[in-house]
Protein backbone atom coordinates (compact mmCIF):
# COMPACT_ATOMS: atom_id res chain seq x y z
CA UNK A 1 0.00 0.00 0.00
CA UNK A 2 1.24 3.20 -0.32
CA UNK A 3 2.02 5.83 -3.24
CA UNK A 4 0.85 4.02 -6.82
CA UNK A 5 1.69 6.45 -10.25
CA UNK A 6 1.51 9.52 -8.35
CA UNK A 7 -1.10 9.21 -5.83
CA UNK A 8 -1.60 8.12 -1.92
CA UNK A 9 -3.40 5.20 -2.67
CA UNK A 10 -3.89 2.47 0.58
CA UNK A 11 -6.81 0.24 -1.23
CA UNK A 12 -5.80 -3.74 -1.68
CA UNK A 13 -6.03 -4.90 -5.72
CA UNK A 14 -9.36 -6.08 -4.61
CA UNK A 15 -10.78 -3.15 -3.81
CA UNK A 16 -9.30 -1.42 -6.65
CA UNK A 17 -11.30 -4.38 -8.85
CA UNK A 18 -14.42 -3.61 -7.18
CA UNK A 19 -13.84 0.12 -7.82
CA UNK A 20 -13.17 -0.17 -11.37
CA UNK A 21 -15.84 -2.54 -12.11
CA UNK A 22 -18.64 -0.21 -10.74
CA UNK A 23 -16.87 2.80 -13.11
CA UNK A 24 -16.90 0.57 -15.94
CA UNK A 25 -21.10 0.06 -14.89
CA UNK A 26 -21.47 3.55 -15.47
CA UNK A 27 -19.79 3.74 -18.38
CA UNK A 28 -16.92 5.38 -17.05
CA UNK A 29 -14.32 3.81 -18.77
CA UNK A 30 -11.49 5.92 -18.25
CA UNK A 31 -11.93 5.25 -14.36
CA UNK A 32 -12.55 1.70 -14.53
CA UNK A 33 -9.22 1.47 -16.85
CA UNK A 34 -7.33 3.28 -14.50
CA UNK A 35 -8.75 1.75 -11.62
CA UNK A 36 -7.80 -1.90 -13.56
CA UNK A 37 -4.53 -0.92 -14.12
CA UNK A 38 -3.52 0.20 -10.41
CA UNK A 39 -5.41 -3.24 -9.15
CA UNK A 40 -2.64 -5.14 -11.36
CA UNK A 41 -0.14 -2.80 -10.38
CA UNK A 42 -0.91 -3.32 -6.70
CA UNK A 43 -1.84 -7.17 -7.21
CA UNK A 44 1.36 -8.02 -8.20
CA UNK A 45 2.83 -5.57 -6.00
CA UNK A 46 0.72 -7.71 -2.81
CA UNK A 47 2.30 -10.86 -4.15
CA UNK A 48 5.44 -9.79 -4.40
CA UNK A 49 6.32 -10.28 -7.58
CA UNK A 50 6.60 -6.52 -8.84
CA UNK A 51 8.09 -3.72 -6.91
CA UNK A 52 6.22 -0.35 -7.53
CA UNK A 53 7.87 2.63 -5.69
CA UNK A 54 7.08 6.19 -6.21
CA UNK A 55 7.94 7.56 -8.92
CA UNK A 56 7.54 4.17 -10.94
CA UNK A 57 5.56 4.96 -14.31
CA UNK A 58 2.81 2.43 -15.46
CA UNK A 59 5.43 1.70 -18.24
CA UNK A 60 8.35 1.00 -15.92
CA UNK A 61 5.78 -1.12 -14.00
CA UNK A 62 4.94 -2.90 -17.33
CA UNK A 63 8.42 -3.63 -17.90
CA UNK A 64 9.07 -4.82 -14.71
CA UNK A 65 6.20 -6.97 -14.84
CA UNK A 66 6.63 -8.43 -18.19
CA UNK A 67 10.13 -9.89 -16.80
CA UNK A 68 8.76 -11.82 -14.65
CA UNK A 69 5.56 -12.92 -16.90
CA UNK A 70 7.86 -12.30 -20.88
CA UNK A 71 3.87 -14.09 -22.13
CA UNK A 72 2.26 -11.06 -21.20
CA UNK A 73 4.52 -8.55 -22.32
CA UNK A 74 2.42 -6.99 -25.29
CA UNK A 75 -0.85 -6.83 -23.52
CA UNK A 76 0.85 -4.82 -20.19
CA UNK A 77 2.42 -2.46 -22.31
CA UNK A 78 -0.93 -1.83 -24.04
CA UNK A 79 -2.20 -1.49 -20.58
CA UNK A 80 0.33 0.69 -19.82
CA UNK A 81 -0.53 2.65 -22.51
CA UNK A 82 -4.15 2.47 -22.10
CA UNK A 83 -3.62 4.26 -18.69
CA UNK A 84 -1.34 6.83 -19.88
CA UNK A 85 -4.05 7.89 -22.42
CA UNK A 86 -6.89 8.13 -19.84
CA UNK A 87 -5.05 9.30 -16.94
CA UNK A 88 -2.46 12.25 -18.32
CA UNK A 89 -3.65 12.40 -22.14
CA UNK A 90 -7.66 13.09 -21.06
CA UNK A 91 -8.84 10.25 -23.30
CA UNK A 92 -12.30 8.14 -22.70
CA UNK A 93 -11.16 4.81 -22.58
CA UNK A 94 -13.63 2.19 -24.32
CA UNK A 95 -15.48 -1.11 -23.16
CA UNK A 96 -13.16 -3.07 -25.44
CA UNK A 97 -9.73 -1.57 -23.89
CA UNK A 98 -11.08 -1.91 -20.24
CA UNK A 99 -12.45 -5.76 -21.24
CA UNK A 100 -8.93 -6.68 -22.20
CA UNK A 101 -7.39 -5.21 -18.88
CA UNK A 102 -10.12 -7.59 -17.27
CA UNK A 103 -8.42 -10.74 -19.16
CA UNK A 104 -5.16 -9.19 -18.60
CA UNK A 105 -5.92 -8.71 -14.56
CA UNK A 106 -7.45 -12.29 -14.56
CA UNK A 107 -5.09 -14.21 -16.33
CA UNK A 108 -1.91 -12.59 -14.15
CA UNK A 109 -4.13 -13.49 -10.77
CA UNK A 110 -3.75 -16.99 -12.44
CA UNK A 111 -0.57 -17.61 -13.22
CA UNK A 112 2.02 -18.85 -10.66
CA UNK A 113 5.69 -17.43 -11.02
CA UNK A 114 8.35 -20.11 -11.20
CA UNK A 115 10.65 -20.47 -7.83
CA UNK A 116 14.00 -19.27 -8.76
CA UNK A 117 17.04 -21.36 -8.62
CA UNK A 118 20.18 -20.39 -6.72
Amino acid sequence: AGELFGDNDARSAADMRVDAAAAASRGDYATAIAELFRAVARGLSERTIVTVSPGTTARGFAASAASAFPQFDDRLDAAAVAFDEVRYLGLPGSAETYAAIVALESDLRGVRVAAMRP
